[in-house]
């Protein structure tokens, strides 16, 4: 028997004949789901779109549209989709992406609710994800034993979780608890974004030995400021092994070739001679067993290039004409982890600029938004990007200041590895080499550090920086 009539036959008023809606969006958000892991964002969000249109408020549905919008960096958009999502429905992933969301936007008591919440709704494996943002709130909540709390919870769970090792490596890094801290700082290598970082090496990890009749090849594994800290390790792993050969990113490579115990640098694979074993210069300090208090703080371990030193000497004296010489770093590399929380506008140094007065500032920003190159037209802050093809280059200008105020960067550690006054406007939380609760270096003498009171706070930092210049 026919339940519905025939197609001519059949009532306008009468629906198609299909599965019940319920089911039809059931199926329909498991291919959202899909589309949304597979990183198509944007067919997932089409058929959230549809199925919302067909079961207006539909939870799941408004989840998928807020892990799409916090994949597209639409924070204030997720918000809204993933609070009306876990009004309707606790679930515990998404409650651990709202802590997220939250966090992202400072709002710090919000954050935490939603990270309890999520911790509290969840078990067994499911609970990685939840203790894992909830940790890192507990960081910007400058809670560290609670952030450690929680690390160690994850590894109760899940012994080889290497972003909870390192999570843990840099909260005892920070607290100055370096023993352990090294251990840990070790899975760094197992992050899923360090894989493919360094091409495989067939030979042994180096353990710290003597070797008299071996080579030993370093290998700069992670961001320029990493290396250009970490750099002062190189003489003495030399002294321990017959050679060193170092390998690194070619804006460095005539830098670090001028260092002590450095017999070759290059940046090509096919340059490395054969050697006897291999490190990587990130993991130095853990092998040479640094303490707090045994940082090498030889200052300085780099030197500037002496012809671009004599030629910018020049420059400055021709054209500062005895005024204090500051220079300006605000905005590091756009593809930093953290640089949305490490970089600001330079119009946010007003205060700064004013606090100098007739000084000869220069900008090392190597590139330039339109809005910041407006700014230091209208500022007469001389831009200097175009002589920027290298960190000589740049450690030659340096050279030739009174002071540099920048934030947390590559040029920071270049200023301080040059042993030159250097003013660090950091975000909370600090990235752990700046301890906690300092304002100044270990690793730097010349530095000094001025910190945001609360995460996001840089009027609270730049206050402090100003009224320090102007009392100089």
């Amino acid at each position: 028997m026919r339940i519905w009539p025939s197609r001519s036959r059949r009532p306008r008023s009468y629906p198609p004949p299909s599965r019940p809606r319920w089911r039809r969006s059931e199926s329909d958000l498991e291919r959202a789901e899909a589309a949304r892991l597979g990183n198509r964002l944007h067919e997932a969000d089409g058929i959230a779109l549809d199925i919302l249109a067909r079961a207006p408020g539909l939870a799941e549905a408004l989840a998928v549209r807020g892990f799409v919008a916090a994949a597209r960096d639409e924070v204030d958009r997720a918000v809204l989709l993933m609070e009306a999502a876990t009004a309707k429905r606790a679930e515990p992933s998404w409650l651990a992406l709202l802590c997220n969301l939250y966090r992202r936007r400072f709002r710090l008591d919000a954050a935490l609710a939603a990270g309890l919440a999520a911790v509290s709704r969840s078990a067994g494996q499911a609970r990685l994800e939840p203790l894992l943002e909830l940790a890192r709130l507990r960081i910007d909540r400058d809670e560290p034993e609670d952030a450690a709390e929680c690390f160690l919870a994850i590894l109760a769970l899940d012994p080889d979780n290497a972003g909870a090792h390192m999570g843990l490596g840099q909260v005892l890094l920070a607290d100055g608890e370096f023993a352990p801290g090294w251990i840990e700082y070790e899975w760094r290598n197992r992050l899923p974004e360090a894989q493919g970082r360094v091409p495989p090496i067939n030979a042994a990890a180096w353990n710290g030995m003597v070797l008299p009749r071996g080579r030993l090849l370093v290998v700069c594994d992670q961001g320029f400021g990493d290396a250009i800290q970490f750099a002062r390790y190189l003489p003495l792993a030399a002294a321990k092994v017959k050679e060193l050969v170092l390998v690194c990113s070619p804006e460095l490579e005539t830098l670090f070739a001028r260092m002590p115990g450095v017999a070759r640098c290059c940046h090509r694979w096919a340059d490395i001679p054969g050697f006897s074993a291999h490190a990587l210069i990130s993991s130095l300090p853990g092998l040479l067993r640094t303490e707090i208090d045994s940082i090498p703080a030889v200052i300085p371990y780099l030197t500037a290039d002496p012809q671009r030193t004599l030629r910018w000497r020049g420059e400055f004296e021709r054209k500062a004409a005895g005024r204090r010489r500051i220079g300006l770093f605000w905005s590091g590399r756009a593809t930093h982890p953290n640089n949305a929380r490490r970089s600001l506008p330079l119009d946010a140094l007003g205060p700064v600029l004013e606090a100098i007065g007739d000084a000869y500032v220069v900008s090392l920003q190597k590139e330039l938004s339109k809005a910041d190159a407006t700014a230091l037209a209208a500022r007469g802050i001389v831009d200097l990007s175009p002589h920027l093809d290298s960190f000589d280059d740049t450690a030659a200008i340096i050279g030739q200041l009174d002071l540099l105020v920048t934030v947390d960067s590559a040029v920071a550690h270049l200023a301080g590895s040059l042993g030159r006054p250097v003013s660090v406007l950091t975000p909370s939380p600090a990235d752990w080499r700046w301890q906690r609760g300092r304002s100044n270096s270990p690793w730097y003498p010349s530095m000094r550090l001025f910190r945001q009171p609360t995460p996001g706070d840089w009027d609270g930092a730049i206050t402090q920086l100003a009224a320090s210049l102007a009392s100089a």
